[in-house]
């Protein structure tokens, strides 16, 4: 009878919890000790699109392990400059917002990029990273909100190994 309820347990396992592909997580970070703290630096992602204003967004993620917030870099690529002063993290639980610092403003190509920075809480940033589709909105100060999605299959792949660097983060603090 035990053996019988075990192999049951197991399968109800197998069943519920899905497999997930492994990973090699040095695509996604990199992390150096410093004076003060390991410093985590997330691999940009860019992923995170608008297609009826033909926007996109590419970010990185900084951390140092002795403090509570993360630095968000994001570049902004579009036919025309966007002025972005606040970035918008949007989960189910809520949105998080920060100011955004310009870097530099500049023309490639066929786009312009608008390269700007914010800071979020860890706690937020997590948020974000748990959410099974999130939404990143860029704002300015004329109340324009372009909202940027990436895809469900992208972001579940990019979400499940940022999951575990923070597992790993945490770990080590």
């Amino acid at each position: 009878m035990k053996s019988t309820t075990f192999f049951l347990a197991i399968a109800a396992m197998i069943f519920i919890i899905q497999p997930v592909k492994a990973q090699k997580l040095s695509r996604f970070y990199s992390s150096r000790f410093q004076e003060g703290g390991s410093l985590y630096f997330i691999n940009p992602n860019e992923d995170f699109k608008n297609r009826e204003t033909s926007v996109s967004v590419t970010f990185d993620v900084t951390f140092l392990s002795n403090e509570d917030s993360v630095t968000f870099n994001f570049s902004v690529f579009g036919r025309q400059p966007q002025e972005v002063d606040s970035v918008f993290l949007s989960t189910s639980k809520g949105s998080f917002g920060a100011f955004a610092a310009r870097f530099f403003l500049d023309f490639a190509g066929k786009n312009w990029e608008t390269r700007s920075s914010a800071r979020f809480s860890l706690t937020d940033f997590s948020s974000l990273i748990n959410e099974q589709n999130p939404t990143i909105l860029l704002k300015n100060h004329t109340t324009n909100t372009i909202p940027l999605r990436s895809s469900e299959r992208k972001w579940r792949k990019y979400s499940a190994a940022l999951q575990k660097i923070l597992f790993i983060i945490e770990s080590e603090r």
